[in-house]
């Protein structure tokens, strides 16, 4: 048993190595690469995510890490965490579409594997939302004895 299990894993290892990773980060904590800014209109969003999965297939590459939650917030439908205020440009406001699923659908169109890239310690950022507006959805209004100010950014613990 340990022979076959050691063979599977020699064909294994050997038919992965003809692949190649070529990926590229679509960062969206402070709209670092999409959207350009919080609360951009749903047509305009998609175009621009769109141009960037172009230029990827332009580029020959086979795949993209999209951040999804940049700070205990989310770019997908989610009962756990808010919407993203660098989506909707609101802490916690639903823009109305699910930016994850759109990316994955409009990814394999172009053969592009799309990774997901999570931050599950920072409950908010410089460039984000003022404390008091953040959902109360946000660890940082369910468990404040979980969250830490460093200057004006928040760590969960």
């Amino acid at each position: 048993m340990k022979n076959k299990l050691l063979s599977f894993f020699f064909i294994l290892t050997v038919r992965c190595q003809d692949r190649e990773f070529r990926a590229a980060w679509i960062a969206t904590v402070a709209n670092i690469d999409w959207p350009s800014r919080p609360g951009l209109d749903q047509v305009s969003a998609k175009n621009e995510l769109l141009q960037q999965f172009d230029l990827a297939q332009e580029l020959r590459l086979n795949s993209i890490i999209f951040q999804i939650r940049p700070a205990c917030d989310a770019y997908y439908d989610s009962k756990l965490e808010p919407w993203s205020y660098w989506l909707s440009g609101e802490n916690g406001l639903n823009p109305g579409w699910d930016p994850l699923q759109f990316a994955v659908e409009e990814g394999h169109r172009r053969s592009l594997e799309i990774h997901v890239w999570l931050n599950p310690y920072r409950a908010n950022h410089p460039s984000g939302p003022p404390d008091d507006q953040l959902s109360p959805l946000s660890p940082a209004n369910t468990h404040p004895e979980y969250a830490y100010k460093l200057v004006s950014l928040y760590l969960d613990d």
